[in-house]
């Protein structure tokens, strides 16, 4: 609890007095799961903290209960993680279930928009999830691919939310399936991490 109803989950790992994105996208699906509707309200304030200006998701790294941005933490590319603001999107939309009113769809909307505008790319004539939002992923485009982050259950859910995209996120529920059909492992049929699109 960092006061002034901002609250973070810490991560105390090479960086010291850190906050990683997936760890606020977990707490907030945790928090809502078990009705802590305070703790909820305060890990989305900090989200709102640390937002990449240029497209609204919330940057991987953060520091301190104020979210200030210091070092890159290694040579990849800064920016937002997509697997983490999928998560915040989702416990949003679970929110707007469980808790009705408090503004949780619209917020909902807004980061599935953001998402939608700023992690697709496509590969070949499917919709492709792009592991963030850094102009590095654009630029590679099918070439670098985090398949554990794809989520089509959420897409479907996201599609009812932002209505007008509603094709679009059917669409890249649907492309996932293949996508991670070329990713498994011919004998185990398990998908590997990352690779290409």
């Amino acid at each position: 609890d960092c006061g002034g109803g901002v609250w973070r989950v810490p991560w105390e790992n090479a960086k010291l007095d850190a906050t990683v994105s997936e760890g606020i996208g977990y707490g907030m699906l945790l928090t809502v799961t078990f009705g802590d509707q305070e703790a909820f309200d305060g890990l989305y304030a900090y989200y709102n903290q640390a937002l990449t200006p240029a497209t609204g998701l919330m940057n991987w790294l953060r520091y301190g209960c104020d979210a200030h941005h210091e070092l890159k933490y290694n040579e990849y590319p800064d920016g937002a993680a997509a697997d983490a603001d999928l998560d915040v999107a989702m416990a949003l939309i679970m929110a707007d279930c469980k808790w009705g009113g408090g503004g949780y769809a619209g917020e909902a909307t807004k980061v599935i928009s953001n998402i939608r505008q700023h992690m697709f790319g496509r590969s070949g004539d499917y919709e492709l999830l792009l592991p963030g939002d850094s102009a590095f992923y654009h630029e590679l485009g099918d070439r670098c691919v985090n398949y554990s982050y794809f989520a089509p259950a959420y897409y479907r859910v996201f599609a009812q939310y932002e209505s007008n995209e509603a094709g679009f996120w059917n669409k890249a529920a649907d492309d996932s399936y293949p996508l991670l059909s070329q990713a498994s492992n011919g004998t185990t049929g398990l998908v590997r991490n990352w690779g290409n699109g």
